[in-house]
């Protein structure tokens, strides 16, 4: 039974804009998005010994592993992106990421900005499943906003 209000996380996927679609990054098993905020140092000789502090630089990052198919487009839809495709776009040509974290159910919240890649792993073991690993930084601010909002 599901909780009203409670997200489950096989709903949350990370998108990215991919051939002039938003595309889910495919076969993924887990992601995670971090949301930092720095704070910058306001202490002086007249604050009475105690640390104060001012709002600073923010910054956020996700990260995504999946399962890896060698081949384009096994399932017979083309709204995803294979490891290989974020390598051709995204590690040999440098290019940003319109990154998008959240789900596709009408209303519920997104978060959406520009991103590098930072890091893309391809690894497998001995008769287990191939796995890919790749990692996203901050290339400007994190919007939020709501599915089908306008």
């Amino acid at each position: 039974m599901s909780t009203p209000g409670i997200l489950n996380g096989s709903n949350i996927s990370v998108y990215g804009l991919f051939g002039g679609n938003m595309k889910i990054v495919g076969y993924s098993t887990s992601c995670s998005i971090s949301i930092s905020h720095e704070t910058r140092s306001t202490t002086n000789s007249t604050s009475g010994g105690w640390n104060t502090r001012m709002a600073g630089n923010r910054d956020w990052e996700v990260a995504v592993d999946g399962l890896v198919s060698m081949q384009d487009n096994p399932s017979g839809t083309a709204n995803y992106m294979q490891w290989f495709d974020l390598y051709d776009s995204y590690i040999k040509d440098r290019a940003q990421l319109l990154l998008r974290f959240g789900n596709q159910v009408n209303g519920d919240y997104y978060y959406q900005g520009y991103a590098y890649m930072t890091g893309l792993e391809i690894s497998g073991s001995n008769e287990e499943t191939t796995s890919f690993s790749c990692s996203f930084v901050a290339a400007g601010p994190l919007v939020q906003d709501n599915v089908g909002a306008i």
